[in-house]
């Protein structure tokens, strides 16, 4: 089995509080690559949000495509799931607006209120 700075991977829940299932590579290695890593991966839905600094900026502003992560509220920039985060600030599917943002060393994904 492979070891990540000593520990066998099989053993990793996480890395700087992101789900090891959500890692696809580490120092540029796949972690499919890695024997006894954890197989399932994040599993991400293509969606469409605008995206502002403001809460009614994101609601008026024109519309993107990201990958998301629902199991885990992981947001990514579209085509990286599990890999390239997508900036923090606030998203909007047109009638709902969501706060991306980081607590302590963790990313959340926190509804913020509906838009107009």
């Amino acid at each position: 089995m492979a070891n990540k700075s000593g520990v066998p991977v099989e053993n990793i829940i996480s890395i700087a509080g992101v789900a090891a299932t959500s890692i696809t590579s580490l120092v540029g290695i796949p972690t499919t690559s890695l024997p006894g890593w954890p197989s399932s991966g994040p599993t991400c839905i293509d969606s469409v949000f605008s995206y502002g600094g403001a809460p009614g900026i994101a609601c008026s502003a024109g519309a993107s495509f990201y990958s998301f992560d629902s199991t885990n509220n992981l947001l990514y920039n579209f085509g990286s799931c599990g890999g390239d985060y997508a900036p923090e600030g606030f998203y909007s599917d047109g009638t709902v607006i969501y706060w991306w943002h980081t607590v302590g060393r963790d990313l959340v994904w926190e509804v913020i209120g509906e838009c107009g």
